[in-house]
């Protein structure tokens, strides 16, 4: 519990970023809690229990923090005394399959998608159910699509939960097969979105493609 108190700690100080280079705003000191501060301590509670369950690697290129692809150092790493992975354009030569920047960014870019789409997906059917109560008894009933707080919190359980978890399968893949970079910078370039979408126009959800075909 020490530990999870260090995490909140963070956050009172207006210090916290997630794995994923997210700054979360610090709490303001007033006799009411908003629905922005309520989401970010129940996020930051997931946050915990999948740093301290999967001990994902951060990785570091000399400029930006992988998954997160920005310059905000993740505070799990000050927190759990450990340091970023350093990677390059190309693997080190004695694991030809080890994580490369451009493998990071993958893992960056489909993790995100993947946690955006189930965030959407999840809000649209929470609000699909606005005419669902819950008796409360004394307390009235709770409408569960009209209650925004209620959806925040379901949201970002659902993207931090998807998001960590396709990291951690995008890196245990990864780092076990090996990806060949051209040399010709131009190349390189096309190279690499090609590959970003060769990894993740499989994924594409079933409603995505139904929705092109209705355009065609």
């Amino acid at each position: 519990m020490q530990l999870l108190g260090q995490y909140y700690q963070n956050y009172y100080q207006g210090k916290f970023v997630t794995y994923f280079g997210e700054s979360y705003d610090q709490p303001v000191v007033s006799l009411t809690i908003n629905d922005n501060e309520i989401t970010q301590s129940v996020g930051l509670f997931f946050e915990f229990l999948f740093d301290y369950a999967l001990q994902s690697p951060v990785w570091y290129d000399g400029k930006n923090y992988y998954p997160g692809n920005n310059s905000n150092l993740p505070s799990l790493l000050a927190i759990n005394n450990r340091k970023p992975v350093t990677v390059s354009t190309l693997p080190p030569s004695s694991d030809p399959c080890g994580m490369t920047v451009m493998k990071a960014k993958i893992i960056s870019y489909v993790a995100t998608q993947f946690g955006t789409a189930a965030s959407s997906d999840t809000a649209l059917t929470v609000k699909s159910a606005g005419g669902l109560e819950v008796g409360l008894g004394v307390l009235g009933k709770l409408s569960v699509g009209d209650n925004n707080t209620l959806s925040d919190l379901i949201k970002i359980v659902v993207t931090e939960v998807v998001q960590r978890l396709t990291a951690q399968a995008g890196y245990l893949l990864f780092s076990q097969i090996d990806i060949v970079q051209s040399a010709s910078p131009t190349v390189a370039l096309a190279g690499q979105a090609a590959l970003i979408q060769y990894w993740t126009t499989r994924f594409t959800s079933a409603d995505r493609l139904a929705a092109a075909g209705k355009t065609n």
